[in-house]
């Protein structure tokens, strides 16, 4: 018998990892159709799996297998499928029945500060390679014991998920190896503070400026956008922001000009740009919540 998505609805094996941290999930690859697979027959709809993923609570995929498997599988469209559901796809091949290599370690440096950073912020990650076993449990273990977990603790409880995971002595040998990688800490000098501000200023512009077509629109229940395109409730030119880009220039102006945190001298530029546009992009005042405007007001007398 041929298995399918309706037949054999995916299954996510998950990991628990730290208090307050995400889950790391594992299981085989979505979507795949294969003929003469270990276990049987495969015939699986790719749409259907990666949404399991997505109702699961992935917010990145991890896909381990190589180009050549993605087309032997023919799931080629794999990583849209998955940005489409407003997660992040990551692909690190690591060959088949084998721990990872040099190009894998060289993109681990960032990718995996990067999976960390979401585990560690409570969201949760699924692994897979083709059969869900060596190569996912493998990385699966990895990272619980990167971030802090005995490494045999890891491995049993990733087996404890999903029976047969890490399938040679060599993928164990792997993860016994890993120690834990510390949280990377921010620069403290005040050039790198400033940069962060600067960063943080900009992207704050950006991301207002492309979210605004989306304002007030329930979360993922548009198609995924990448760029600014304007419209939305305000009907905006692309590159447009709204409030809350306007009133961080008002404080970022007030703190160049005094030095310091001023509240007066910051409500009165947030007073200017009610009142006459200041810090708008459109010359006026189109977007302030009626708290705001009240608390302006009584300021204001």
């Amino acid at each position: 018998m041929t298995r399918t998505s309706f037949t054999h609805p995916l299954q996510i094996a998950t990991v628990d990892t730290l208090p307050g941290h995400g889950r790391i999930g594992v299981t085989f690859c979505p979507g795949k159709t294969q003929a003469g697979g270990m276990s049987g027959a495969w015939a699986r709809d790719l749409g259907i799996d990666v949404q399991a993923i997505a109702d699961w609570g992935a917010c990145a995929v991890v896909t381990l297998i190589e180009d050549h498997e993605l087309k032997a599988l023919q799931v080629e469209a794999l990583g849209q499928a998955v940005q489409a559901r407003h997660m992040d796809w990551l692909h690190l091949p690591i060959r088949d029945i084998d721990v990872p290599g040099a190009a894998f370690e060289a993109a681990w440096v960032h990718v995996g500060e990067g999976l960390r950073d979401r585990l560690r912020a409570g969201f949760d990650i699924v692994v897979h390679c083709k059969g869900g076993l060596g190569r996912a449990g493998t990385i699966a273990a990895r990272l619980m014991a990167e971030l802090g977990i005995d490494p045999r603790e890891a491995i049993e409880r990733v087996r404890a998920v999903r029976p047969g995971a890490l399938e040679t002595a060599a993928q164990e040998a792997h993860v016994m190896a890993i120690r834990p990688v510390p949280e990377r800490q921010p620069d403290t000098s005040a050039a790198a503070i400033r940069d962060r501000a600067v960063g943080a200023l900009l992207g704050l512009a950006i991301g207002d400026a492309v979210g605004t077509t989306l304002e007030f629109k329930g979360r993922d229940t548009y198609p995924r956008l990448t760029d600014m395109v304007g419209g939305g409730p305000f009907n905006l030119k692309a590159g447009d922001w709204t409030d809350d880009t306007a009133m961080a220039l008002a404080l970022a102006d007030s703190l160049v000009e005094c030095g310091r945190l001023d509240e007066q001298d910051l409500l009165a530029r947030f007073s200017d740009w009610w009142r006459n546009g200041t810090y708008s992009c459109t010359g006026f005042c189109f977007d302030i919540g009626t708290t705001t405007a009240q608390a302006l007001s009584r300021w204001e007398r």
